[in-house]
């Protein structure tokens, strides 16, 4: 049995704080975000087959989230998925979906997190990633993501991703 998986201290918001940043100057919504790092690589050495499978389900997820696809996002998440992030409202998979959807509808160029280093630990049919990411070009504060991974029928699926601000 687990006794503690993580604790990370993150200071959330009040219900209905928005999750993203201020919206970005109307040239920048035209520009699409080229990512790297993690869409096409990660600076971590896979040990297992399981933790390749987690590595894929995490990228594609973050493909999924610049490319808006709310559809394939929602595959590889599970349904009782929460996001925590510093200073914002928990958000639940049904927001983070409609969230995508409208990012999408408004030609807003989403901005993925670069993993700069990663330890993942697999568990059984659970799995805790926890990675120190920054914004690219270092345009924001370092963070902690913390994300967890459950493997349902077959397939892993990300169950909770918490992120805390460095100061």
């Amino acid at each position: 049995a687990w006794r503690a998986l993580l604790m990370q201290d993150i200071v959330l918001a009040a219900a209905g704080t928005p999750l993203a940043a201020p919206a970005p100057a109307a040239e920048t919504l035209a520009k699409t975000f080229e990512c790297k790092n993690p869409c096409q690589a990660i600076p971590y050495r896979v040990r297992s087959a399981a933790e390749q499978d987690i590595v894929n389900t995490y990228q594609a997820i973050v493909k999924a989230t610049v490319a808006h696809d709310p559809a394939e996002w929602g595959k590889r998440v599970a349904d009782q998925f929460v996001l925590y992030g510093s200073g914002h409202a928990p958000v639940s998979k049904t927001a983070r979906l409609d969230t995508i959807g409208r990012e999408k509808d408004a030609g807003r160029a989403e901005t993925i997190g670069e993993v700069g280093t990663m330890r993942l630990s697999v568990y059984g049919d659970a799995a805790a990633m926890i990675a120190s990411e920054a914004a690219p070009g270092n345009a924001g504060a370092p963070y902690r993501a913390t994300r967890v991974f459950v493997r349902r029928n077959g397939q892993w699926l990300m169950a909770l991703s918490a992120h805390t601000d460095v100061e």
